[in-house]
C-alpha cells in the first residue's frame, strides 16, 4: 500500500513545530544569523518541489524523512557558515603599541608640551594642577592663590581654552 493519497502537501503543516525544534537543536551558536524557521522553510520548499516523486507509507515515514532533511540542512548551514564571523578584532591586537601609534602619541605630546610652554605661567600651573595632577578646584585654588574654588574653575576654563587655541594653530 502506497499511502500517498492520504498524505498531501498540507500534511507538512502538522510537522512544523517538531521540525522547528529539530532545527533549533542542530543549529550551532556559530550559525546565529540563520534561524530555525529559515531551515524548516528551506526544507519544506525543497520537499514540495519533489512532492510528486516522493512516496511515504504513512505519516511517520514522512516525519522521519523531514527530520533527516532538517538535520542535513542544519549541518550544511553549519558547514557553510563563515568560521571567523564572531571574532573580536580588538582581542587580536598586540598589547604593544604599533610604531604608528607611537609616532602619533609622540607628536601629540610634543605639540601639547609646546602649546603648554606658550601659556603664561599662571595658566600653565592651573592646567597642570587640574589635568595632570587631577586636583579639585578647591585644592587648585589653594595652590594657585585664587580666592575661591569657583575662581579656580573659571581660570581653568580660560586656560584650557587658550591651550586649545594653541593646539589648533
Amino acid at each position: 500500500m502506497d499511502g500517498t493519497p492520504t498524505l498531501s502537501p498540507e500534511s507538512l503543516h502538522r510537522h512544523y513545530p517538531f521540525l522547528r525544534r529539530v532545527a533549533r537543536q542542530h543549529l550551532a551558536a556559530d550559525c546565529a544569523d540563520l534561524e530555525p524557521d529559515d531551515v524548516v522553510q528551506d526544507v519544506v520548499v525543497r520537499v514540495l518541489r519533489r512532492w510528486p516523486a516522493l512516496h511515504f507509507a504513512d505519516d511517520r515515514a514522512l516525519a522521519g524523512y523531514l527530520h533527516r532533511a532538517v538535520v542535513n540542512r542544519a549541518r550544511d548551514a553549519r558547514r557553510l557558515a563563515p568560521r571567523w564571523s564572531r571574532v573580536d578584532v580588538d582581542s587580536l591586537r598586540s598589547p604593544r603599541r604599533s610604531a604608528l601609534e607611537g609616532l602619533v602619541n609622540d607628536e601629540w605630546r610634543r605639540r601639547a608640551a609646546h602649546a603648554l610652554r606658550q601659556l603664561r605661567s599662571g595658566d600653565r600651573r592651573v592646567v597642570v594642577g587640574r589635568v595632570v595632577e587631577a586636583l579639585s578646584f578647591g585644592d587648585l585654588a589653594a595652590r594657585t592663590g585664587h580666592p575661591s574654588a569657583d575662581a579656580a574653575r573659571k581660570a581653568t576654563a580660560r586656560a584650557l581654552a587658550k591651550l586649545r587655541r594653541q593646539l589648533d594653530e
